[in-house]
């Protein structure tokens, strides 16, 4: 037979159970074994809790009940800093948060959210995406407000000008026109409508001498449906 195992050893360091032992155990040798064994045991209870607590553990989502303009700042921060994928994440998961919220302000912020979703979706290219943000700013229930709809109308223009849709975004420029000139510059800041004009009249210039650059084309059944002006105003009320 093998002799003792390493435990055993540890267990009987003053060769107390040890067999072929000669001699009495004195009662101060006994006492002091069984600390011994005692210490060792809470050392491996110890060990055990240890490897617990260092196991790895799986991080909850980036998202997970966390509030909505917290992550909105965050993607905000992202979006300055040019992390354009990480801050249309960081902006889908806000958005989800102030659909899911019953405060006053959460539609207004989420349809800025959409907003800012659509421009970092320009700048990665991703432009069919964009449109689709855009739509759900200009049609979308609850409506926005005026400002962020005349937005919306704008950067889908933006986009619909780079698809080969010139009409289209011309459209969508008048449309932005009417409503900002109805709901005044204390709804629709001067300087969008400025801008809706600049870009208006290089879409008008760019049509008659045929100079028109198209990035992607754009089929005729992913065409947005176009602003539909005929419901009643009267509630708006955000400025943006």
């Amino acid at each position: 037979e093998s002799g003792p195992s390493h435990a055993q050893a540890l267990l009987t360091p003053l060769g107390v159970d040890r067999p072929g032992r000669r001699g009495p155990v004195r009662p101060q040798q006994a006492q002091t074994c069984e600390m011994i064994r005692h210490c060792f045991v809470l050392l491996l209870l110890l060990a055990h809790a240890v490897r617990g607590n260092m196991s790895p553990r799986v991080p909850a989502p980036a998202s997970s009940g966390r509030p909505g303009q917290v992550l909105k700042d965050e993607a905000d921060a992202l979006h300055q800093r040019g992390e354009l994928k990480g801050a249309v994440e960081a902006y889908r998961g806000a958005l989800a948060r102030f659909d899911e919220s019953e405060e006053p302000s959460a539609l207004s912020l989420g349809h800025r959210c959409r907003l800012s979703t659509a421009l970092c979706l320009i700048k990665l290219g991703e432009l069919r995406p964009a449109i689709v943000e855009c739509t759900m700013i200009v049609n979308g229930k609850p409506r926005a407000g005026p400002a962020l709809r005349c937005r919306g109308l704008y950067q889908r223009a933006r986009v619909l000008r780079r698809c080969g849709r010139p009409h289209e975004a011309v459209r969508d420029l008048e449309c932005a026109t009417r409503l900002a000139s109805r709901s005044g510059s204390r709804a629709v800041p001067a300087a969008d409508q400025a801008k809706f004009s600049t870009l208006m009249d290089a879409l008008r210039g760019e049509l008659e001498a045929g100079t028109l650059l198209v990035d992607e084309v754009l089929p005729d059944d992913e065409v947005p449906p176009a602003y539909f002006e005929g419901e009643d105003e009267a509630g708006w009320g955000e400025a943006s």
